[in-house]
């Protein structure tokens, strides 16, 4: 067995429950832009770059202006509709007395991602919080797992990345390091299944067991 020293987590649908705020935030918007969606069609653009998202429904001169009325949204209201999953504080804190190396590598943009974290009281237990940039800079997965893994607290470190969707499997993919899927995130019916991962937990409870059994401190040896 692997043993890793760093863990990258996505944050909607790993560490909270943001479908709420995110699903009422995408339909107020695109409601401005007489887009109607149902929730179940909304529920895809959990966890994607929100251009992408915007991009599926709307010409290109109008994603930047819905992602930007999108943020404003949910910062007023999105993050008072959330939740921390049940079993996350404690394996942040068990992740943290072991020594573990933690970060947070998300599509939501930098700013809203290290809110939602202190709002939540989550932030002291991440090492390096990397979200997306307000422009098209910083946009993708992949980008923002790679500036995680430059980060200086990652040098050395055998790293695994944790998420709920495929963006965040294909990120890991593309950076060279193995994944571990959340069954009880927001991806669709076979969407883990069908991607290249170490392991699929079932819940938070079932992904602290297995990142105890695989994960060492920084300064330990690898078996």
């Amino acid at each position: 067995m692997k043993q890793y020293q760093a863990v990258l987590f996505d944050l909607d649908g790993t560490l909270v429950d943001t479908q709420r705020g995110i699903i009422f935030c995408f339909e107020q918007t695109f409601a401005q832009f007489g887009v109607a969606l149902g929730e179940n069609q909304l529920k895809r653009y959990l966890g994607p770059p929100l251009r992408e998202s915007f991009g599926e429904h709307l010409p290109q001169d109008m994603v930047e202006q819905a992602v930007e009325k999108y943020r404003a949204l949910y910062d007023r209201c999105g993050i008072e509709q959330a939740q921390v999953f049940d079993g996350v504080l404690p394996m942040l804190k068990a992740l943290k007395e072991r020594g573990i190396v933690t970060a947070v590598a998300t599509s939501k943009m930098h700013e809203v991602a290290q809110k939602v974290l202190e709002y939540f009281h989550l932030s002291e237990y991440f090492d390096v919080i990397q979200g997306a940039s307000r422009d098209s800079s910083l946009d993708t997965k992949t980008a923002v797992m790679q500036r995680v893994l430059e980060h200086p607290a990652l040098k050395g470190c055998r790293a695994v990345m944790v998420g709920d969707r495929e963006h965040d499997l294909t990120g890991a993919a593309n950076c060279g390091i193995d994944a571990v899927g959340c069954m009880y995130g927001y991806a669709q019916p076979g969407e883990l299944e069908a991607g290249e991962t170490v392991y699929l937990a079932d819940t938070p409870q079932d992904l602290t067991k297995w990142l105890m059994q695989s994960c060492l401190s920084k300064g330990a040896s690898y078996e």
